[in-house]
């Protein structure tokens, strides 16, 4: 029964941030087709090289709408506000 409870608790957690229309960075790069892999776009984002705000955001960020993101690969660099 424990583990029943346990399962519950997550997805209700998980179901949470599903609602909001938050979405992880990492995920979020990847389907914007920034970073070809999704572990690419967290290497990036751990590595420094993904800003949200202006500030260094892990691979676990929440992005939402509004947010500005910056993403530096190699000599390119992007800024984009997510508007969707």
């Amino acid at each position: 029964m424990a583990r029943r409870r346990k399962r519950d608790q997550l997805g209700t957690a998980r179901d949470a941030q599903e609602d909001s229309g938050a979405v992880r960075l990492d995920r979020w790069l990847w389907a914007a087709r920034f970073f070809k892999t999704r572990h690419l776009a967290a290497e990036a984002a751990a590595g420094g090289h993904v800003q949200v705000g202006g500030k260094r955001a892990k691979p676990s960020h929440a992005v939402r709408l509004g947010d500005e993101i910056c993403v530096t690969k190699g000599p390119y660099r992007w800024t984009v506000v997510v508007e969707g």
